[in-house]
């Protein structure tokens, strides 16, 4: 009689942490289900039964075959589309297809002539479907040559606006207008790197009167005055693993702390927690001093980005009183013609008048310079762009990300810390989408390396914190409780205790606790956060 094999049920953590391999072998490398399972148990430790691995895979929707809901919906979108003189390529679950492979399936189903029909519920809903425009080939003289809006208008064609449940992202050089497509490598370098001037759309031509442009062209020209002063006169250093540092301040945390106390001031006051928000921001004003004094590379852009992180959650005081310490400080420490005292008084001129999008060209100027001094692939230049990318005022943000993801794989090792970063970025980008499900596999692919391997712990901290919040609002609480008291104990052991990214996630754990009602452990948390904190010197209560 024949042994049947029966395995422990997998748990929802254990499958979650093999999905991405799962999708690579069995959806994109078209292994069979025998192959996949027999990898997985080797490679991986998974032990499952086809059945289950069956279950998930329908749950994950990687089925391979294509239901006929969906040919009809690409038929039906092929149609909407070649109406107006577009061809159409789509992609069903990582899958390309053309309308050729949708003819086909109708063909073996016996449907020689199949009818189209209005998208049904169902497939009009659908978010497995995507569809865009295939990039043509460049004309000659195209290929090289780029316009002011940084693509001559016929290196490729610009889509249209979003159709049924297809999704469009492509670049519209002359509007200025980002829509869903995906572009070759060579074009994405193009376009992210070959001129300057190529990513000008992100801010458009401002409405702002004469006098205030004035206020904005000196913020950016002391910009570049700065940072070329700065590398010219060796004010940073390059530290072992390649990013910048500050050369006088070797080693220096003071930029993420004020941004780890400055967001979680933000969220907290958000929560309606006021008085406790007060307090994390007046830590974070007690690192503005070190954090100016040191001029770490990266410190301008952490300001920049809680300024206009404060204005756009409705804390203009806020934002207007830290302008202010920051002015009042360069002028303490800094010499007159010191261009770093001349950016944060031109900071605090700037109105109200479309202050979030100056400071994001501000942003902008900066990326710029470091990738002008130190090259488009060196890891600061990306770290700040990418973090560019994803700054609030950047709509189109999601796109270039994925853009800059695309060309990120193909020059990237997959332990490079520069694709880690940059897949960060994405996901980041996804779940301020609230894209949850599309986050955590962008960002569990790269966990399921990096996790065993004990590599760039800071990074993978970031990731477990950015994959509980997913699986927060997912209501996979088990799942988002484990990941974010892992990103805890590493970030303790990696960073201390007392650092203010621990308390950051502490507070997180804290309001999942409070809503949960597991009071006995919400006292510990809170006694743990308040010890750091210390006695509040104002004594007032939340209101």
């Amino acid at each position: 009689m024949a042994m049947t094999l029966s395995y422990a049920q997998p748990t929802r953590a254990e499958w979650n942490r093999c999905r991405p391999m799962i999708k690579r072998l069995y959806a994109d490398e078209k292994k069979t289900l025998k192959e996949v399972m027999a990898v997985m148990e080797r490679d991986y430790g998974l032990r499952a039964t086809a059945k289950m691995y069956k279950d998930r895979i329908k749950k994950w929707n990687l089925d391979k075959k294509t239901k006929e809901t969906e040919a009809r919906a690409m038929l039906n979108m092929k149609v909407q589309r070649a109406a107006i003189g577009k061809d159409s390529v789509f992609r069903v679950r990582g899958k390309t297809m053309t309308i050729d492979d949708v003819l086909r399936y109708f063909k073996r189903k016996g449907i020689l002539d199949p009818e189209v029909v209005p998208q049904t519920a169902e497939a009009s809903m659908s978010t497995a479907i995507e569809c865009w425009t295939p990039p043509l080939t460049p004309k000659p003289g195209y290929a090289t040559t780029l316009g002011p809006g940084g693509l001559g208008v016929d290196f490729y064609e610009p889509l249209g606006a979003e159709m049924g449940s297809v999704s469009y992202m492509s670049l519209d050089a002359t509007q200025g207008n980002v829509v869903n497509t995906y572009l070759s490598v060579d074009q994405t370098r193009q376009i992210l790197f070959s001129n300057p001037e190529i990513q000008s759309f992100e801010v458009p031509d401002s409405p702002l009167p004469p006098q205030s442009l004035l206020v904005y062209e000196k913020l950016f020209a002391s910009i570049t005055s700065y940072f070329e002063g700065a590398f010219d006169g060796g004010l940073f250093m390059e530290k072992d693993n390649g990013y910048l540092d500050s050369a006088s301040a070797k080693g220096t945390q003071s930029p993420n702390i004020f941004r780890h106390l400055s967001y979680t001031g933000i969220r907290l006051m958000q929560s309606k927690s006021f008085a406790e928000g007060r307090r994390y921001f007046s830590k974070a004003s007690d690192v503005v001093n070190p954090l100016l004094r040191e001029q770490h590379p990266r410190a301008l852009e952490m300001f920049l980005d809680f300024l206009i992180a404060l204005r756009l959650n409705g804390y203009s005081e806020v934002a207007r009183i830290f302008q202010n310490l920051a002015r009042e400080m360069v002028i303490n420490i800094f010499v007159e013609e010191n261009p770093f005292r001349h950016i944060f008084c031109h900071i605090s001129n700037l109105g109200d008048s479309h202050f979030e999008l100056g400071l994001t060209q501000a942003w902008r100027c900066i990326s710029d310079k470091f990738t002008s001094s130190l090259g488009q692939f060196h890891p600061t230049v990306v770290q700040c762009y990418a973090r560019y990318l994803n700054s609030p005022c950047m709509s189109n943000g999601p796109q270039l990300l994925h853009c800059l993801l695309v060309q990120g794989e193909q020059e990237f090792d997959r332990f490079d810390e520069r694709l880690s970063y940059i897949k960060y970025s994405y996901g980041n980008a996804l779940y301020k989408q609230r894209r949850y499900t599309e986050a955590i596999e962008v960002l569990e692919g790269i966990l399921i390396y990096l996790r065993p391997s004990g590599r760039q712990e800071p990074r993978v901290i970031d990731m477990l914190e950015l994959v509980s919040q997913c699986q927060y609002f997912l209501d996979h609480k088990e799942d988002a409780e484990s990941n974010l008291r892992g990103a805890i104990k590493m970030a303790a052991k990696y960073y201390g205790e007392n650092n203010a990214l621990v308390l950051d996630l502490k507070t997180y754990l804290r309001s999942w606790l409070q809503e949960w009602g597991r009071e006995t452990e919400l006292d510990v948390l809170r006694a743990e956060i308040y010890e750091f904190l210390g006695p509040d010197d104002i004594g007032q209560d939340d209101s």
